[in-house]
């Protein structure tokens, strides 16, 4: 098909041949469109396809994103002192680098010494009151005192005289109670004395008895023949009569002597046991203050050994908290910190709860440091190590999070060998989740709008 197309005078025609003719001219165009209009929508239709296939099947890598920090894998060292003092020297500086166990700070020892040397002097004191005590309890004739102390007693004038005072304070209490009891057997003497005496005394009246039994008896035949009186018979039954009632009498005083003698018996053995029971009172509370002046001793002792801080690491002192000799340290008070140098590298970083679901320890990392170029700066692989089990709070922001942490692999510590990454140093996390579609990216949202959708 054709189209006839006017022109006006005065241009020029598009048909070279129109030019021949005067007024109207005819131009042939191709009016069949509809292959390249195919051509275009199959274009069209592929990109579009290929792009919804693409966004429907590519994975695509999913990861969380989180600030943080380098730390070395230890941590700093915090320097604390338990029990706090007074600084007499201050042995190093800011940036200082120190070995481990070097001395860092110390402190004065007056006090410490002087509450040593007291505990010292109440243990010794104990220790003496001890052996003497045991030498009662055991009834020993001298005290027992420890090697330690006679070896001690040789060089330390006080220590000798507190043996001595304790030697003294036995002597004198073995000689009180053997004052006590020495009275109590002198009397049992006198009275076993005095039972022998009476003993004599019965056995003659038994003899006596005896005698006028016999004259009796022959008193009695004389006088039933009549030839003695009957009054003389009395008479001798009466003298019978009145020797049996003074062997009586002397059998009795004998045996209350000897119930005299008993009580006396029991005096010794009370005295004794009042004596042994106080020593036994004694002894426990002597060996209580001995376990307590002793374990005192030894507390003190181990504060005089930590007058000088040590270093408990090798590394570089940082942010110091003292600078004035004479100043005093609070008990538990942190004094400076250690930064280990030998120690390794990670990263801190905290990542925010929108963002934890999935992450797990082993889960591979990037790690980029924004104090570097990163055009120069190859790219740092690591490994996530830790996982905190629940949400922190940050005190600066207030702004909640999970704490991770990432440890730079072999194979990127070669190639970051020169760059001077320290502790403190800023640094980003990429923590690679797993994948998902584009598709399944874009549609999230519609799904978690359908989910809550028609619900109040």
């Amino acid at each position: 098909m054709t189209s006839l197309i006017e022109t006006s005078p005065g241009l020029l025609p598009i048909n070279p041949d129109a030019g021949k003719k005067a007024g109207k001219s005819k131009v042939n165009f191709p009016t069949n469109y509809g292959g390249t209009i195919l051509a275009g929508w199959i274009v069209i239709i592929t990109s579009f396809g290929g792009l919804a296939a693409w966004s429907a099947l590519a994975p695509l890598s999913t990861a969380a994103i989180a600030s943080g920090t380098v730390v070395v894998d230890s941590y700093r060292k915090s320097v604390q002192h338990l029990q706090g003092g007074i600084i007499q020297d201050i042995m190093v500086r800011e940036g200082q680098h120190v070995e481990a166990g070097d001395v860092l700070v110390r402190l004065d020892p007056t006090q410490t010494r002087s509450l040593a040397q007291m505990l010292r002097a109440q243990v010794d004191l104990a220790l003496a009151e001890e052996a003497r005590m045991l030498a009662e309890r055991d009834d020993g004739k001298e005290i027992k005192f420890p090697a330690t102390l006679l070896e001690r007693a040789k060089t330390e004038p006080e220590l000798a005289d507190t043996m001595a005072g304790q030697r003294r304070i036995f002597e004198a209490r073995q000689a009180s109670l053997n004052g006590q009891t020495s009275i109590l057997r002198n009397r049992i003497a006198q009275s076993v004395e005095q039972i022998s005496g009476m003993e004599i005394q019965v056995k003659a009246k038994i003899r006596q008895s005896a005698l006028l039994d016999k004259e009796l008896k022959g008193l009695r035949d004389l006088a039933d023949r009549g030839n003695a009186p009957a009054n003389k018979v009395l008479q001798y039954e009466r003298e019978v009569e009145s020797l049996m009632a003074e062997r009586g009498e002397i059998l009795s005083n004998i045996a209350s002597v000897r119930q005299s003698i008993g009580e006396s018996e029991l005096q010794i053995t009370q005295a004794r046991k009042t004596f042994l029971e106080q020593v036994e009172t004694d002894l426990r509370t002597t060996q209580a203050r001995l376990f307590e002046s002793t374990e005192r001793l030894h507390a003190t002792r181990a504060e005089l050994g930590r007058m000088d801080i040590r270093a408990p690491d090798s590394g570089i002192v940082v942010d110091m908290a003292i600078h004035t000799v004479d100043g005093v340290i609070t008990p538990g008070g942190r004094i400076m910190d250690i930064v280990p140098q030998n120690d390794r590298l990670v990263v801190d970083a905290q990542v925010r709860p929108a963002d934890i679901d999935g992450l797990q320890v082993g889960m591979e990392a990037e790690i980029r440091f924004p104090a570097f170029n990163q055009r120069t700066t190859p790219m740092i692989h690591g490994q996530l190590k830790t996982v905190s089990a629940d949400r922190l709070i940050d005190p600066k922001t207030n702004q909640p999070y999970f704490n991770v942490r990432v440890l730079v692999d072999d194979k990127s510590k070669e190639s970051i060998a020169g760059l001077n990454i320290i502790p403190g140093m800023p640094a980003e996390v990429v923590i690679k989740k797993g994948e998902r579609t584009l598709l399944s990216y874009l549609l999230q949202p519609m799904r978690d709008t359908a989910v809550r959708a028609m619900r109040e």
